[in-house]
């Protein structure tokens, strides 16, 4: 027996206790390693949402500074804002030609088209699919009109041209315009197909800017529905 009563352990007990010992000892190393490497991974997390939120936070801040300037962030055609201050500007300078007598110079034609079925064409091809064709469409349009003509997108699949001086061919731009984008090849999408309706407006100096989209998209508004893929002059 040992001081006070306690028994001296065994041989046995004492191996028994030091393989317990180092066994723990290596389940805190491999504790600590798991630690580690949880501690790496979610390091590596945490740069990659850093990373990510930077790169949307850039995109964002584009995507504003171009709508500053008057541009669509996708596909780069003017914007609903812009459009809208062209178009009065383009009223109040007809309205004083026309005061001046020079009501034939200042002619301007208003063209609105939609994108026939595009919800069909993100359903079956993506959105990504989608995006290409808004912006192959704008590409088309501006790179078929005059250098002082507007191109801009209203809304998701609608867009608007504005053409100063026409002198009356905005009827034979817009089909035009129909006949190139049901010509569009995309070679990434094989069996995709577009196509467009319009509706053609010439500007009257007594218009406003809310009637003359209205009327512009009156005429739209009949291309859609009397079998789209047409050109409808207000």
């Amino acid at each position: 027996m040992g001081p006070e009563g306690l028994r001296k352990p065994t041989r046995d007990e004492v191996a028994d206790a030091e393989k317990g010992l180092l066994n723990w000892g290596l389940e805190a190393k491999r504790g600590d390693a798991d630690a580690q490497i949880g501690l790496h991974e979610w390091q590596h997390q945490v740069r990659e949402n850093e990373a990510s939120a930077e790169k949307e936070l850039y995109h964002w801040d584009k995507e504003i500074q171009e709508k500053e300037k008057g541009y669509d962030f996708l596909t780069g055609a003017r914007n609903l804002e812009f459009f809208t201050h062209a178009l009065e500007k383009s009223l109040i300078k007809m309205r004083e030609h026309h005061r001046k007598g020079e009501g034939a110079s200042a002619e301007v034609s208003l063209i609105a088209l939609d994108i026939d079925h595009f919800k069909s064409i993100n359903d079956a091809f993506g959105h990504g699919a989608g995006d290409t064709v808004l912006q192959r469409i704008v590409a088309l349009m501006q790179s078929s009109v005059r250098e002082d003509d507007i191109v801009a997108r209203l809304s998701g699949e609608e867009f608007a041209v504005l053409l100063p001086g026409s002198n009356g061919h905005g009827p034979t731009k817009a089909e035009e315009l129909r006949k190139k984008i049901s010509e569009l090849v995309f070679d990434e999408y094989p069996s995709l197909e577009v196509r467009a309706s319009f509706g053609v407006l010439s500007l009257d100096p007594s218009f406003s800017v809310v009637v003359a989209r209205k009327r512009v998209d009156d005429a739209l508004y009949v291309a859609k529905n009397t079998g789209r893929n047409r050109v409808i002059i207000a």
